[in-house]
C-alpha cells in the first residue's frame, strides 16, 4: 500500500507539472484565440489529464489537482 501511494505521489506531481506547463503555452497565446478555442485547449492539454487520474487519488493529491484546475479557470475567466 505505500509503495502505491508514493507511485500515485509520483504521477500525480508529474501531471500537475505537465498541467502547469500547458497553462503557461496557452497563456501566451490566450489574446489571440476566440474564447470557444481556449476553452478547446484547456479540456483537451489540461481536463482531460486531471480526469484520467482524479478517481485514484486523495487528500492532498485532490488539493495539487485542484490547483491546476483553479489556474486553468483563472485563465478563462
Amino acid at each position: 500500500m505505500i509503495a502505491f501511494n508514493v507511485g500515485n505521489h509520483d504521477h500525480v506531481t508529474a501531471v500537475a507539472r505537465l498541467c502547469f506547463a500547458a497553462i503557461r503555452e496557452i497563456q501566451s497565446v490566450r489574446r489571440a484565440l476566440p474564447r470557444h478555442a481556449l476553452l478547446t485547449m484547456i479540456r483537451a492539454l489540461v481536463v482531460c489529464k486531471i480526469d484520467y487520474i482524479l478517481a485514484g487519488s486523495s487528500g492532498q493529491l485532490l488539493s495539487r489537482l485542484q490547483s491546476v484546475l483553479n489556474a486553468a479557470a483563472r485563465l478563462v475567466f
